[in-house]
């Protein structure tokens, strides 16, 4: 059994969406997007909502809210293979102003970290998907993540809860789609 079944996004994805400051061969760049899918994706949303989801985009049965969660999904995917690409690649000075590989990966985890919790949000607000990762009989559930992240940014607390410093709108609620 293979530890992904299909990719989230491919290279030519990952290209319109990072600018990555070296060139990459395809396979290197499909087996490092493969990587991250199979350890930090199915770490992140649980086995049994990766599955769930994996198993939809591969057979096209997404509904209309997994397919919004899909479009966040892959712009997470995105940064997720970032961080493991950095890893193998030498950054000139030169490049994207003088910024090190350090920073470069900070940059790109602090980017995950909010990407991770407007997924978590639209996860938690959407009851059909929030069942499916956190169902009785699954045992690697989607867990609520933080709703601070290293970055300094703040994050109200959840709006499904009632308890928000946003207006009455609903700001949390209506993230535009990736």
């Amino acid at each position: 059994m293979a530890l992904t079944n299909i990719l989230f996004i491919d290279d030519d994805y990952f290209g319109r969406k990072y600018p990555l400051p070296i060139n990459m061969e395809r396979k290197n760049m499909l087996s490092t997007i493969e990587m991250a899918q199979a350890t930090k994706m199915r770490d992140f949303l649980g086995s049994c909502l990766y599955e769930h989801i994996e198993d939809a985009f591969l057979n096209q049965t997404l509904t209309a809210d997994e397919q919004t969660l899909m479009g966040y999904l892959q712009y997470l995917m995105v940064f997720y293979a970032a961080q493991d690409m950095v890893d193998f690649i030498r950054i000139d000075n030169t490049l994207g102003g003088g910024l090190d590989r350090d920073q470069i990966m900070q940059s790109n985890s602090e980017k995950a970290d909010v990407l991770e919790r407007i997924c978590s949000d639209f996860i938690i607000a959407t009851d059909a998907i929030e069942a499916i990762g956190k169902a009785d009989d699954c045992t690697d559930k989607f867990e609520e993540h933080d709703t601070t992240s290293s970055s300094g940014v703040y994050y109200p607390y959840n709006y499904t809860s009632g308890a928000t410093d946003c207006d009455n709108d609903g700001f949390w609620k209506f993230y535009p789609a990736p």
